[in-house]
């Protein structure tokens, strides 16, 4: 199953650290998400990453390129583009931390704290209030 446009473009983005400010960075990701195109979408990238653009410039003339949708969709869109940004970079803090931690011969297994992170969830999720 391939990976859709917009979780490629967000790990991207995550991989290019100061190269692009946080906001062009979850632009480009938003972008990539409401229209799915990888050549408009690279395009952006490379705009947003040239020394002294306007990022605000170079966004207003790609949003035009975008669909219209209700105010709403485009929120889930944005919670959903945050979310996965959020999670890229949870999941490289932990591979710091385990980097760290393996130096004094600790081993932290990805797999296991995944496995207890969701456990977690089906027990709060299973509560009443």
């Amino acid at each position: 199953m391939d990976t859709p446009l917009w979780k490629q473009m967000a790990e991207t983005a995550c991989r290019m650290g100061d190269v692009l400010s946080s906001a062009a960075k979850e632009y480009a990701v938003q972008f990539a998400l409401r229209t799915g195109d990888r050549e408009l979408t690279d395009k952006l990238m490379q705009e947003l990453q040239q020394p002294g653009a306007d990022r605000e410039a170079v966004c207003r003339r790609f949003r035009v390129m975008e669909d219209a949708r209700p105010d709403w969709i485009r929120d889930m869109e944005n919670l959903l583009v945050s979310l996965e940004l959020y999670r890229l970079q949870e999941e490289t803090a932990f591979k710091e931390l385990a980097g760290v931690v393996s130096v004094y011969s600790t081993e932290i297994v990805e797999r296991k704290t995944d496995e207890a992170r969701h456990e977690k969830a089906g027990v709060h999720a299973g509560c009443k209030r």
